[in-house]
């Protein structure tokens, strides 16, 4: 047999397993914007009429937008207690324009309903643990005086509003709500990493977001003069009335976690303010 043929035991040495570092690298690099969903538009449907519920509302938007045959990519809609909400992935903006514009001066509406485009709010964000003693009508202008961060911002005095202040466990402070323009929000959060200089203080700010809530029913979403709901109790969570007094004066219901079902048989303990258990 010639040596051609021999068959031969060929030792090969054992491969060195990659690291989980090297084995990234060598993935193929995606573009940073791409299979990104792209960011929803929103519409809002409010009735004009208690007739229109929107229930009706739904249906005849639908129609509407089958009828005119409006390619605006709709994700969904939703309805809610008190509007519809449509959902659109269109980038166009004209588009999106050109459906309002539809739906409003369409013959299934009749002015029953009006269709608009909501605008955004500027953020809002907390400075916590002000002193009692601060000034805080001139928080402002203490902002821009003690950032240097700020001293190229234009218009700063329209671009930072003072809303409300928060009381805290500890009577000696307080927290400062603000509504910031955008770029103010960055310079806060990028370049000072939330944290800001007051008068002969350095405190913590976050960013917050303050859902609106009925004074009259206590529910979400609508304010106390736009409220169709009946009275409740902040206290107990009962239906209030001019002769109402709480059972027990002690306990605390929550109105909203007690209609909810998953709270049927578990004792609701806190008010019907905003509180971790019912947000």
């Amino acid at each position: 047999m010639s040596k051609a043929l021999t068959p031969r035991n060929v030792f090969q040495a054992p491969l060195k397993p990659i690291s989980y570092a090297q084995a990234t690298s060598s993935l193929p690099v995606m573009n940073q914007h791409q299979n990104q969903p792209n960011q929803l538009k929103t519409i809002i449907l409010k009735s004009n009429s208690d007739s229109t519920t929107p229930t009706i509302m739904d249906v005849k938007v639908k129609k509407i937008i089958n009828e005119t045959k409006t390619k605006a990519k709709i994700v969904n809609i939703k309805t809610t207690k008190s509007s519809v909400i449509i959902n659109s992935a269109e980038n166009d903006n004209k588009v999106i324009e050109c459906l309002v514009n539809k739906i409003n001066e369409h013959h299934f509406n009749s002015n029953s309903f009006k269709a608009y485009i909501p605008k955004k709010k500027d953020p809002t964000i907390v400075i916590k643990g002000v002193s009692i003693d601060n000034n805080v009508t001139t928080v402002v202008n203490q902002i821009k005086e003690n950032n240097s961060e700020f001293e190229n911002v234009d218009d700063i005095n329209n671009k930072i509003k003072f809303l409300f202040k928060m009381k805290k466990k500890n009577p000696k402070f307080m927290d400062l709500v603000l509504r910031v323009s955008p770029d103010i929000y960055q310079i806060i959060n990028q370049r000072m990493r939330n944290k800001i200089y007051i008068d002969f203080q350095y405190c913590d700010t976050e960013h917050r977001i303050f859902v609106k809530q009925c004074q009259n029913c206590y529910e979400y979403g609508h304010k106390k003069s736009e409220c169709k709901n009946s009275s409740a109790c902040r206290n107990c969570g009962d239906h209030w009335h001019a002769e109402h007094h709480c059972i027990n004066p002690n306990i605390k219901n929550c109105v909203n976690c007690k209609k909810h079902p998953s709270f049927k048989m578990i004792p609701i303990t806190h008010r019907t303010l905003i509180t971790v258990h019912c947000t």
